[in-house]
């Protein structure tokens, strides 16, 4: 087995302070099924919390997007503060794969963003709009209820 695949297929689903270890053993001995199947599961549990979000890529770079068009359009500082802290909320609980967190997350962002509405169409039409509905495509793609 490649190094490669092996972090791919295998080291993905084992928590990180037990990679290198798991890493040499496979890479050197025969005894590597009874060891890894001796993980608890928790492991494996944490690995689909991870990919519960299914489009992480395009979540990531919604979120760069509309940093950018945030740091462009909204002239209030308090504002462009609070958003960009509440994308940056998101970000982080997609990135750590905790799909509670993230659906709190997105819900507080919807709220600023409601709060917000009249600023943020003024600075540019539809833009909280198009902000509601990242939050929807997020909830869509990552585990969230409705």
């Amino acid at each position: 087995m490649t190094e490669d695949r092996l972090d791919r297929e295998v080291l993905e689903h084992v928590g990180v302070d037990r990679r290198e270890f798991v890493r040499r053993t496979i890479m050197g001995s025969a005894f590597a099924v009874p060891l890894v199947a001796s993980f608890p599961m928790s492991a494996a549990a944490e690995s689909s919390v991870s990919s519960a979000c299914a489009n992480q890529t395009e979540v990531e770079l919604e979120i760069a997007s509309f940093r950018d068009a945030i740091n462009e359009f909204v002239a209030d500082p308090e504002v462009r503060a609070t958003l960009n802290d509440k994308l940056h909320d998101i970000e982080d609980a997609v990135q750590a794969g905790d799909v509670g967190r993230l659906c709190r997350a997105v819900g507080r962002f919807e709220r600023k963003v409601e709060q917000y509405r009249d600023i943020l169409d003024a600075a540019q039409p539809n833009l909280a709009d198009d902000l509601l509905s990242f939050a929807s495509f997020v909830r869509d793609n990552c585990g969230c209820a409705s």
